[in-house]
């Protein structure tokens, strides 16, 4: 079967960029002919550039800071451009122009919806309407694999666009529970939950990644995402200092003093965690590589400002029972550290995971081999 695939793949994030991947590696494992849909985000390819805080603080410093590396658009450009070549076949560029995709439709045989939080709407309409699939012709086949709404309901304003949209669709599955249970309030009663695609392949399926990334000896892992607090900067900080070596991938603002600080090409993300000793995160993708390759880890959990991005992954180690790597911010430096050289019964975590594995692979299978009339 010939499917056009959209989802995130273009942008500075070392999830997004894998869970593409994954996607149309387990699309091909199943047999079908899968193309990515060239469409992007208008913000994807630069960094915040469209909001003053991104340029501008109150703290004279921060401005500074904030205009250093906003002008390193072209250096991320490169690093994660590179990345482009495991995501072909592709359509026809069609940027974020959402009414050229609408005019002007690639054909295939069935539209996919990929993961990532493309059903998240915490940006204009125009800006996500793309991945609940309005260019599709009447009559194709729709399916969404694992979509996250970001652990927020739809806007109100764009409530009736979408579920039009939405009644369309054949499959639905979303990455996070309460999607699900979400999506059934609004009358759809069929809605399941899927795991991440980048879940759905085995460690030794990221080869051809790790082929371009150099083995490693990065220590003690850290990798953080978005702003995060003084207590969380001590934490962090205190547990570095008790490892004999740490690196902390800096893809955001955070950066810590005893650690190497290192902005690496997406090959390299995983190659690294792969080689960690333990990983400390906020990040889910960061859990999920730590779990794919076995590695101890714990997630530090967001705050009630940013308690929804907190959802996904509550969902993910709720069914491999390893909740209590979810620790708050004002943990004890001790306890971090007892978690971190707490040893995994993997074998028996790798007995859930492919449990995991099949329900996602499941889904998927009865999704595209079902005729579209029934």
């Amino acid at each position: 079967m010939k499917i056009g695939l959209i989802t995130y793949f273009i942008g500075f994030n070392y999830g997004g960029l894998l869970q593409a991947f994954a996607t149309m590696e387990v699309l091909r494992m199943l047999g079908h002919d899968v193309t990515m849909i060239y469409y992007h985000q208008r913000w994807a390819k630069r960094r915040s550039w469209f909001r003053l805080d991104s340029w501008f603080s109150k703290n004279p410093i921060k401005t500074i800071e904030r205009w250093k590396y906003n002008f390193q658009t072209p250096k991320y450009n490169y690093i994660f451009g590179k990345m482009i070549k495991f995501h072909k076949p592709l359509t026809k560029y069609y940027g974020s122009n959402l009414n050229y995709l609408i005019n002007n439709p690639p054909i295939f045989d069935c539209y996919i919806t990929g993961s990532d939080q493309v059903w998240n709407g915490h940006c204009q309409w125009n800006d996500y309407a793309a991945y609940f699939l309005p260019f599709a012709p009447e009559g194709a086949k729709r399916i969404s694999y694992a979509a996250s709404l970001g652990g927020r309901p739809f806007a109100e304003a764009d409530l009736s666009k979408i579920i039009e949209l939405l009644k369309k669709y054949q499959f639905i599955s979303c990455r996070e529970k309460s999607s699900v249970e979400y999506l059934k309030s609004l009358g759809f009663s069929k809605v399941f939950w899927a795991p991440d695609p980048t879940l759905l392949l085995r460690a030794d399926q990221y080869q051809k990644l790790l082929v371009e990334a150099k083995p490693c000896s990065p220590g003690l892992v850290f990798y953080v995402l978005r702003k995060t607090s003084k207590q969380f900067l001590e934490l962090a900080t205190s547990i570095a200092e008790q490892f004999p070596k740490a690196t902390n991938i800096a893809l955001e603002e955070f950066r810590l003093k005893n650690a190497k600080n290192i902005l690496t090409s997406v090959p390299e993300f995983v190659q690294t965690i792969k080689d960690s000793q333990a990983v400390f995160t906020n990040s889910f993708h960061g859990v999920v590589f730590s779990i794919i390759f076995h590695k101890a880890f714990v997630f530090v959990k967001f705050g009630e400002n940013n308690f929804a991005a907190n959802d996904r992954l509550d969902s993910l180690l709720g069914e491999l029972h390893l909740q209590e790597r979810m620790i708050e911010e004002n943990i004890t430096q001790e306890q971090a550290i007892k978690l971190l050289n707490t040893p995994v019964d993997w074998n028996k975590i790798d007995s859930k995971l492919d449990s995991i594995r099949e329900h996602g692979l499941t889904f998927l299978r009865n999704a595209l081999n079902t005729p579209l009339h029934i």
